[in-house]
């Protein structure tokens, strides 16, 4: 599922970035952009707040990935001034303010970097109420000649569609679909 979710962020940013330079610094420096969650189940009902959470910390042993410790995980919760802009119930960073840069980041330039390319991953789990995990990968990859910067989502190995927020600027959203009951969770 988080394949699809790097797929769909890559795919917005590749049709945000490969044609003009509005991601670029005066110095030629990227901007970090941000993705937030539509995360719903087969019903179409969505969870509460505080009932998933995701991490960008990527763990490994004898190289293979396993879910982080407790300690490493964020909050997801609704984004009122994103949601409003998409028409949809979005979920960004709990630890950020509603609005300004409060989704997920990725695609982070160190300053310095204008003038050079990479091909790089970034990874990020999302777990939910019934403890499921799900891995989000992010491929980014920048060129310098011709300039472009593409990003590419996948969750769970799968490739998914960064959706754009109109009047939302470098964000985007992704959408989950889960087979998760979340009402046997309310009070």
């Amino acid at each position: 599922m988080k394949a699809i979710i790097y797929l769909a962020i890559v795919c917005f940013l590749i049709t945000s970035c490969s044609n003009n330079d509005e991601g670029e610094t005066s110095q030629g420096d990227l901007i970090t952009f941000h993705f937030f969650l539509e995360i719903l189940n087969v019903n179409g009902e969505i969870p509460g707040n505080q009932e998933v959470v995701f991490s960008n910390q990527m763990f490994l042993e004898n190289g293979e990935s396993y879910t982080p410790e407790p300690s490493y995980w964020r909050e997801l919760v609704i984004d009122d001034f994103f949601s409003e802009l998409a028409d949809k119930i979005l979920f960004g960073n709990a630890n950020i303010p509603s609005g300004n840069e409060s989704g997920i980041s990725y695609g982070v330039s160190e300053p310095g970097l204008g003038n050079e390319s990479w091909d790089s991953e970034s990874y990020f789990y999302i777990q939910y109420t019934e403890g499921v995990v799900d891995t989000l990968k992010v491929h980014d990859i920048k060129q310098v000649n011709p300039s472009s910067r593409n990003f590419d989502f996948y969750l769970n190995g799968e490739p998914i569609e960064m959706n754009s927020i109109e009047g939302g600027g470098v964000a985007g959203y992704l959408t989950i679909v889960k087979d998760i009951d979340w009402s046997k969770n309310e009070d």
